[in-house]
């Protein structure tokens, strides 16, 4: 019994320990199971964490961030792959969006979404949802900006939402598309 439990405990320090993506010498991280590459920067957003979900690199989340005295933004980038290698279905699509949508309405309650759109990336096209609510971000309380975007991307669904104060509206946007353009363009 003691074996089987020291057998365990050593292959779950192995496969823990693993990493699921590498760092060139420019600092773009590749995720391994789907080559999906994540910069160091986005304009004036810089990447601060990758984590994944699943412990092998087939969902994983990247959060970049802009801070200045005058503006703030928080940019994730969300990459879920397919362990075969079909691409998602426009069905499939939908279905992530449709769920994304529903978990920002289930973590902010006085969200109200503004509009929904189609939106243009490199190579391929998604949808996007605008939402404001009020909320902490960074350290004040203030009504934020809020918009989500989901992506198919060969066999990934890539989802980005970038939120900062109601006020920098507009800036928010730009640093979306610019984040979908540059994503969808390297990728």
């Amino acid at each position: 019994m003691r074996t089987l439990l020291l057998l365990a405990v050593c292959i779950f320090s192995l496969t823990s320990c693993q990493t699921f993506y590498t760092t060139d010498s420019a600092g773009v991280a590749t995720i391994s199971p789907n080559q999906f590459k994540l910069p160091p920067e986005i304009g004036v957003l810089k990447r601060e964490y990758i984590n994944t979900f699943d412990g092998r690199g087939y969902n994983v989340g990247a959060g970049y961030n802009y801070y200045s005295p005058t503006q703030k933004t928080a940019l994730t980038v969300f990459v879920v792959s397919r362990v075969d290698s079909r691409s998602p279905s426009s069905q499939e699509q939908q279905q992530y969006f449709n769920a994304s949508r529903y978990e920002v309405f289930s973590l902010h309650k006085n969200s109200k979404e503004i509009r929904q759109a189609s939106m243009k990336g490199h190579n391929s096209s998604g949808k996007f949802s605008e939402f404001r609510y009020n909320s902490v971000f960074a350290r004040t309380p203030q009504e934020v900006a809020s918009f989500l975007a989901v992506f198919r991307d060969g066999n990934r669904l890539v989802k980005y939402r970038i939120t900062g104060p109601v006020s920098d509206r507009d800036v928010i946007y730009s640093n979306l598309t610019e984040a979908v353009q540059t994503l969808t363009k390297i990728n």
